[in-house]
């Protein structure tokens, strides 16, 4: 009996050791989700702001895209409302 006891223990001993192995790689694991969360954001983000500062040179995204690189003066209450929204994003004024 103590033979399979003692069996018994170094399985569940054995068992114990990969759980807490796994839970190990599972923080890694959620640690670097978390990180690639962040970096996403920030690239989200600037990818914004660089949309609302081609918008306050009066023209847009898709029309650089298409080879229109034409600009227009943009009325002083959309370049206030852009400049607040870069803001937002990038806590600071421009």
């Amino acid at each position: 009996m103590e033979i399979k006891n003692s069996r018994s223990f170094k399985i569940v001993e054995k068992q114990n050791e990969y759980i807490s192995e796994l839970e190990r790689e599972k923080q890694t694991l959620l640690e670097q989700q978390r990180e690639m969360v962040i970096e996403y954001q920030k690239m989200f983000d600037m990818t914004q702001v660089q949309m609302l500062m081609v918008k306050l040179l009066g023209t847009d995204m898709k029309k650089i895209a298409e080879g229109d690189y034409s600009v227009h003066k943009i009325p002083a209450k959309e370049m206030k409302d852009i400049k607040r929204k870069v803001m937002e994003i990038i806590g600071k004024e421009i």
